[in-house]
């Protein structure tokens, strides 16, 4: 080989080493969860802080709503009860497991079937069986059309007026067939805010009256007036009023109920 070429090469090889080596360093493979992660724009301290807010929101609305889901729950069984007692099952109660499988909630809490017989003890609408049954409690306790005359004479010989329809219907299912049946002995009537009421038809009251007394005793109007103004207006009109009348409670109690039956007229 040529001499010169040989020097050259020895020239070069050296020329070689001494230039610095730049090792060129391998690029990460970046994920593509990461790629998708880091082009999510940045939420802002704000957003953060709305999100935050409503997170809690919601948890306690969640935590209302299982509150006031045992309520729900007592609302639904003391409405089965009421159903029952509609359906003539006077006598028939019902254990809690008995009243949450006919509702369909056998699945509640142990905490919501603790609490339910404490509230069905406290509910004024059930009557608590031997500790561990229930049935409805009406606000009159009529099974038949005798009880409800019975019902509505004490009612009345008490001086207390009439019934609401409404509460009779609640304690006695049959209580519109009645009516219509005992017409002799109830006097169904309707006030003027739609209300109905049942009064006990007094034989006693019975009575025939002379034609013109009562279209006199229509066309008084004592709405608004209080015996204290009755009697300052028969005074004034020159009519004197007995002190004492002699009245028996029966008596006063028709006079008072007299006075409440007006509004019907």
């Amino acid at each position: 080989m040529d001499p010169q070429l040989l020097r050259d090469r020895q020239a070069f090889l050296k020329r070689s080493k001494a230039l610095p080596v730049v090792e060129r360093r391998p690029i990460p493979v970046e994920s593509v969860e990461a790629k998708a992660e880091r082009s999510k724009p940045k939420k802002s301290k704000r957003k953060r802080q709305t999100e935050h807010t409503l997170k809690s929101s919601i948890g306690s609305i969640s935590a209302q709503f299982k509150t006031k889901n045992k309520f729900a729950i007592l609302k639904m069984a003391v409405d089965l009860l009421k159903s029952r007692h509609k359906d003539d099952k006077l006598d028939e109660p019902l254990t809690l497991d008995e009243i949450l499988k006919e509702i369909d909630y056998t699945d509640v809490s142990s905490n919501i079937r603790n609490w339910l017989p404490q509230a069905f003890q406290a509910n004024p609408k059930v009557t608590v069986v031997d500790d561990d049954q229930y049935l409805f409690k009406p606000l009159y306790r009529v099974k038949n059309r005798g009880m409800l005359v019975n019902v509505l004479r004490e009612h009345w010989t008490q001086g207390l007026g009439g019934i609401r329809l409404e509460d009779m219907r609640e304690s006695y299912s049959k209580t519109d067939t009645m009516i219509s049946v005992l017409k002799d002995e109830i006097i169904a009537l309707t006030r003027s805010d739609k209300e109905g009421i049942l009064f006990y038809n007094d034989p006693d009251l019975k009575i025939q009256m002379d034609e013109d007394f009562q279209k006199l005793w229509r066309s008084v109007s004592v709405e608004g007036l209080t015996d204290t103004d009755i009697e300052k207006h028969l005074h004034t009109a020159g009519i004197s009023l007995m002190q004492d009348s002699g009245l028996s409670q029966k008596h006063v109690n028709i006079y008072i109920d007299f006075r409440e039956l007006s509004m019907f007229r």
